[in-house]
């Protein structure tokens, strides 16, 4: 419907019915194959409906590639939080995914690492055509990160940037879309169940530990005090907490999310951990949902 009212102002839109859902494919590899199948140019760009665009992105975006002769250039939008539960869960969230990849390893050609953001995905259509594009990973849960994936294993160039004052995004409105979103697919992303129970215990330590660190060691017995150790250990354990803290404070801001939500970084990590409990159980047991369909 909105497609089709943007069709009676923008005559350059085309509205490409995906028709029924082929067996083995999933929903989005399946729209993303086809329009593909249309596409005429030299590049192909896939962007994900959330996703609010800059006027000069593609501009942009095509320029850089072309310069820097990347076949894949995906880049990571400007995320929007408003409402409580996406500032609560959702800079955590990002933090684990920086631990869980390393941007040089991504761009670096001769490393195996590889990975796509869904919200913006520019592909060199040889290179695409070469790989198979959505039709080899038709299947795969994590369409963004298998397509980065196989790119990279036909040893085709692929850059991970920031697209953060070219592309915008608001992912989950809601706290019920948030937390299927977090559920999702975060054990394949982890890389397997055993990473990922590994991350529920860093979670619960990294929310608390810097809070009930600095009590327990102010805590600490009189004979510690006699060796005059008790200060040097509040002060080095301090000093760590403070460091934490400081590194949350630049994360929020750069979010542009009010720093009283710092006060709630042991919930925050704490709900993370659960909700990667909760996708290692949808993963062991193939029970996952994602915008009212099961996976």
């Amino acid at each position: 419907m909105i497609v089709r009212k943007l069709m009676d102002s923008h005559n350059q839109i085309r509205l490409i019915e995906a028709g029924p859902l082929p067996e083995g494919w999933k929903g989005k590899s399946h729209a993303c194959w086809r329009g593909a199948q249309q596409a005429k140019g030299e590049w192909l760009c896939f962007m994900d409906a959330d996703v609010t665009a800059m006027p000069d992105l593609l501009l942009s975006a095509v320029r850089f590639a072309e310069a820097e002769n990347f076949d894949l250039l995906s880049l990571f939008p400007f995320q929007e939080m408003l409402g409580f539960w996406e500032r609560l869960l959702m800079p955590i969230a990002f933090l684990s995914l920086l631990f869980l990849m390393d941007p040089r390893r991504i761009n670096d050609p001769k490393a195996k690492d590889a990975m796509a953001i869904g919200h913006f995905i520019l592909v060199e259509r040889g290179a695409y055509d070469s790989t198979g594009g959505h039709q080899t990973i038709r299947s795969e849960m994590l369409d963004d990160v298998a397509l980065a994936r196989c790119f990279k294993e036909e040893g085709l160039r692929i850059h991970l940037g920031s697209g953060r004052d070219l592309v915008r995004t608001r992912m989950y409105s809601d706290l019920k879309a948030l937390w299927q979103g977090l559920t999702r697919g975060a054990t394949e992303l982890a890389g397997g169940v055993a990473v990922t129970t590994l991350s529920v215990f860093s979670s619960l330590l990294n929310g608390w530990m810097p809070v009930l660190l600095p009590c327990w060691v102010s805590q600490m017995n009189v004979e510690m005090n006699a060796l005059n150790l008790r200060g040097l250990a509040i002060g080095s354990v301090s000093l760590g907490s403070l460091i934490w803290f400081v590194a949350h404070v630049v994360m929020w801001r750069t979010h542009r999310i009010p720093l009283r939500y710092l006060l709630l970084l042991p919930l925050s990590y704490t709900a993370l951990a659960v909700a990667s409990l909760e996708s290692i159980g949808r993963y062991l047991t193939g029970h996952r949902q994602w915008k009212g369909r099961q996976y």
